[in-house]
């Protein structure tokens, strides 16, 4: 029941009902004071009193461990992704911060922050923001986090992407040329005492492959299927499916070779991590001045190459893991000399002659 006194010029409207703490507040009019208790008289009545006190005991620190823990019991992989992002949030906002003080306002405001002084592109807050999202909704199972609180990030997170502070990743087609790649791994071999891992090799699977870095880093002695020419690849990346996603993949090129000359000194085929894979490639690709080329894009050469080799889209699906065939397209990036050639080479063949012809 609300209860007003008059202070001065002003209205304090002070709210108490059993099983809730007392809620007061001070306004100009009693009229708005009035509106306030009603207010608030609903939202105990509702039940959103008790969300709010719910969203104030929860803290963000709270919140990203929560996750991490989860996503260790769903998957043998460790995501490093979501650590990074947890990490930045929570220097940014602090871990101790209740997870209710995280509002629309404060999403802007940090993505600004990670543009301005971290440089970000807006598709990196993108992704820390997806990852924000999967946080909570574990949350709500392993933290009792209120639901309602998840349906409005998802608004918040729509309107900041409005904005222009978060958004889809721009399409690469950028592709490794064979002069590069050459380049990178003769560097490589040639440095390998100095490095704490093939780099070499792991460029060259790369490419044959047509694997990401995780799944490199992934794959398994027990999985592979040397007769077969087949591996599996556990927890493959879903659209939808965090884990249990295990694919058997064949191993195009030379893929096995290079696998069969690995030292088993581990569960893992290559059992090095993302910065030594990814920091030696960076590192070696300044010192060559081999501008704008990622490890990612040694995928997208790979699965360029199958396409030039004249492999449908289905067969190209099954080695890179894609779902969605359309996605396919912003990796092929088929030079325009290539069907030149390919058609060039056909009407060849209509115009030559029959074998034993003409002599």
């Amino acid at each position: 029941m609300a209860t007003y006194q008059k202070r001065g010029s002003s209205w304090r409207a002070i709210v108490r009902k059993q099983g809730f703490p007392v809620q007061s507040k001070t306004f100009r009019t009693k009229g708005m004071a009035q509106e306030w208790a009603r207010k608030i008289e609903d939202d105990m009545a509702s039940g959103k009193m008790d969300e709010d006190a719910r969203l104030q005991s929860i803290t963000l620190g709270e919140i990203w461990k929560s996750h991490v823990e989860h996503l260790k019991h769903q998957s043998h992989r460790r995501d490093y992704r979501n650590l990074t992002d947890a990490k930045i949030m929570n220097e940014y906002f602090g871990s101790d911060m209740p997870i209710g003080e995280l509002d629309y306002n404060a999403l802007v405001k940090f993505c600004e922050y990670r543009v301005k002084h971290d440089g970000v592109a807006p598709a990196t807050n993108q992704r820390t923001l997806m990852a924000l999202s999967s946080a909570l909704s574990t949350a709500t199972m392993t933290l009792d986090l209120p639901s309602s609180y998840v349906v409005e990030m998802k608004k918040w997170r729509k309107q900041v992407g409005r904005s222009g502070l978060s958004g889809k990743p721009q399409s690469r087609e950028r592709r490794a040329s064979p002069r590069e790649l050459d380049a990178i791994i003769t560097a490589a071999y040639h440095t390998r005492h100095m490095l704490t891992s093939p780099l070499h090799d792991v460029v060259d699977f790369a490419v044959e492959s047509a694997m990401r870095q995780g799944e490199i880093l992934s794959i398994r002695w027990d999985d592979l299927d040397a007769e077969s020419g087949i591996i599996v690849i556990r927890d493959r990346k879903h659209p939808t499916m965090k884990s249990g996603n295990h694919q058997r993949v064949p191993l195009m090129g030379r893929s096995l070779e290079i696998i069969q000359r690995q030292p088993r000194v581990d569960e893992r085929i290559f059992p090095y991590t993302k910065t030594q894979i990814g920091g030696g490639f960076t590192r070696i690709c300044e010192r060559l001045e081999i501008k704008d080329l990622r490890f990612h894009d040694l995928r997208h050469e790979g699965i360029s190459r199958l396409f030039e080799q004249g492999y449908q889209i289905q067969e190209v699906a099954m080695v890179s893991g894609h779902r969605d065939w359309g996605s396919l397209k912003r990796y092929t990036n088929l030079r325009p000399e290539d069907l030149v050639n390919r058609e060039r080479e056909q009407l060849a063949k209509k115009d030559r002659p029959p074998a034993g012809e003409g002599e």
